[in-house]
Formats: C-alpha cells, sequence, structure tokens
C-alpha cells in the first residue's frame, strides 16, 4: 500500500511515549504504575506524594468495575445475568445501569451502530482471547441469534434506568465496546476527587490525560498505522492530548482468516456480520472516556463516509480517521485537530 503524499511530512523524531515514565529532575514525582487487568494492561503515569495510596485507589475502582461488568469473572453481575442466575438489575448494580443507559443512548445516536446486546455474536465468531475460528460460519445460525429479542422491560427516569429484567434466557449484554473507557473514566473521577492534577492513565488503548508530564508538557499520545499484523507497532501519527479522553478502534489487529475470508472483530449489529468497509482505524477525542470508547466502535461500523458526516454534526468530538482509497492510505482529521498532529515521516 502506497502513501498519499499529501499526508506525508517530515516531523522531529523525538516524542514521550506514555508508557514511560520516571521521576525527572524537577520539583515534581511522577511515578508510573502498571499492571494486568479487564483482559488487558492498565498503565497510569501520575505525579503523586502516596503511590501506595493511588494503587489503592485504583485497586478499589477496578474490583468494583469487575464484579459488575467483567465477562471474564464467572460470579461478575454481567455474567450472571447472561447464564441467568441474575434477572433482575436494580440499584444494587449503579454500573450496569449506567452503562446500558448510555450504550442505548449511544445507540440511539449512531442508527444502531453501537450496541450492547453483541454477546452471542461474539461468542459465535469466538472473538475472545484465544481468537480460536469456528469451523464454519453459518448465515442460518446468524440469523437465528439476530432474532433474540434485546431487553424491552426498561425502566427509565430522565436519561437513567433504575432497573431491568431478563424477559428472555437467551438475551446477553456485553458491554467490552466501552467499559474500558467507563473505567478510565472512574478512575480519572477518582483522581481528581483526591487533588490529582497531572496524570495519564492508559488501559487496554483508552486514554484520558490531564495536566502536564514530568517534563512539564503536553502527554503527547502516538497513534498506531492501521494496516494488518504490523511488527514493532509503527505509529502514523502523534498528537498532544490536553485535559481530555482519546480511544482508537480498527480491524487491523485482531481478526482471522477462514476460507479466504477476513473476519475482524469489529461486529455490524444491524447485519450480524463484521463490518466491511474503506475505513481502518477510528480515534476519537472527547471529554469522556467512554464516549471517546464507544464512538470509535461505532465508527468503524459507519465506514468513512457515514462517520466523517456524522462528527461534522457534532461540536463534543475530534476525529483521525484514517482509510483506504484504491491503493493510497488517507487521513481526515476534524477541523479542530489540524494543527495538533505530527505525521511520522516515511519517506525513503
Amino acid at each position: 500500500m502506497r502513501f498519499s503524499q499529501s499526508v506525508i511530512l517530515t516531523i522531529s523524531t523525538t516524542f514521550i511515549t506514555i508508557f514511560v515514565a520516571c521521576k525527572q529532575e524537577t520539583s515534581k514525582e511522577y511515578f508510573n504504575i502498571q499492571k494486568n487487568t479487564q483482559g488487558t494492561t492498565l498503565n497510569i503515569v501520575v505525579e503523586t506524594s502516596d503511590v501506595k495510596f493511588i494503587e489503592s485507589i485504583t485497586d478499589s475502582v477496578l474490583n468494583q468495575v469487575d464484579l459488575e461488568l467483567s465477562t471474564y469473572i464467572d460470579h461478575s453481575a454481567i455474567s450472571r445475568y447472561n447464564s441467568n442466575s441474575l434477572s433482575n438489575i436494580s440499584d444494587e448494580y449503579p454500573h450496569l445501569l449506567k452503562m446500558l443507559a448510555l450504550s442505548h443512548q449511544i445507540s440511539t445516536t449512531t442508527d444502531g451502530a453501537f450496541s450492547p446486546y453483541m454477546k452471542n455474536l461474539m461468542d459465535y465468531y469466538r472473538f475472545d482471547a484465544s481468537m480460536e475460528k469456528p469451523e464454519e460460519i453459518s448465515k442460518t445460525t446468524i440469523d437465528s441469534i439476530m432474532q433474540i429479542p434485546r431487553i424491552s422491560n426498561i425502566l427509565w427516569q430522565d436519561s437513567s434506568i433504575k432497573s431491568f429484567e431478563k424477559s428472555d434466557p437467551r438475551t446477553k449484554l456485553d458491554f467490552n465496546a466501552i467499559a474500558q473507557g467507563y473505567s478510565v473514566d472512574l478512575l480519572a473521577q477518582q483522581f481528581e476527587q483526591n487533588g490529582l492534577e497531572n496524570y495519564l492513565i492508559e488501559l487496554g488503548g483508552e486514554i484520558k490525560a490531564k495536566g502536564v508530564n514530568s517534563k512539564n508538557k503536553p502527554w503527547r499520545i502516538g497513534i498506531d498505522l492501521p494496516l494488518d499484523k504490523n511488527e514493532g507497532r509503527p505509529l502514523h501519527s502523534t498528537i498532544e492530548l490536553l485535559n481530555k479522553s482519546l480511544a482508537t478502534s480498527g480491524n487491523y489487529r485482531k481478526f482471522y482468516m477462514l476460507d479466504g475470508v477476513k473476519y475482524a472483530h469489529t461486529l455490524n449489529p444491524i447485519t450480524g456480520y463484521p463490518a466491511k468497509n474503506s475505513l481502518l482505524s477510528s480515534t476519537v477525542i472527547a471529554e469522556s472516556c467512554a464516549i471517546s470508547d464507544a464512538f470509535a466502535t461505532s465508527f468503524m461500523v459507519m465506514g468513512f463516509e457515514k462517520a466523517k458526516s456524522f462528527v461534522e454534526k457534532q461540536d463534543s468530538i475530534e476525529v483521525i480517521l484514517i482509510y483506504s482509497d484504491q491503493d493510497f492510505l488517507k487521513t481526515y482529521y476534524s477541523p479542530g485537530l489540524k494543527d495538533k498532529i505530527q505525521l511520522i515521516d516515511r519517506s525513503p
């Protein structure tokens, strides 16, 4: 694949990655916290005088989220709901209520490009940690899964959900397309309530940055070059992230080939099949990381033209959309980002 000359610029090769942080010779004391959680990795860089306290806050928040939203834990609320050992969700499970409400709102906003009802399909395609291929992909089975009812008996109060019940034992929920961004928001909320002014939180690629890094500079984030099975994760560009959240979705890493057909993990909730269009990756910048996370996935379903049209009608999000145009890799930046992007020089 060739690169359009319009998107190749020469820049300085010096930038700060989000994964490396240490104490600098300044008055600030920065710490790097790393751990495995939610089936992925968590990286936190934070200015604090009490790193043990921050680790305690982090563990507490993640444990609460996991006990409600983790499909990797058999005894979590969502796992028990999906297995029919729990049928009624009320204020005892605030994270589940918030996730379902926000997911429904985003689904409405995106005309169905986002859905929390993808668990049965994800299981059928085997888009889990193992990525084990199914023996075949059957249209009959997919059509049958698409007929499973969604939750209809939801008790709304304004824009919040107060409770919901399971009316069909086959109905399952999955918030993996938004839960990591939501977890980042919860961590950031706790950090700020405890007076932290400078931090970066990255969970599975979903990011929130506040203040400055240890060199008193804005946090600089790398955007992956979205080509299948790139080794070493080469970067397409970098961007300064100031008091915002960022999430990227793409189909260039998590996929498999079956009978000569590529099956990528972003499923279209309307058709039941993997999304297929020219959009290779979608990066969304917003105040909320949950919003960034959900819209990044939604845009991959919409495709480039629909996503671009959607973004141009919004004033609360910015995007970087990388797409293929015949033999060229091209990039669309929403107007507010044009002066904040630094492209990686790939000239010979």
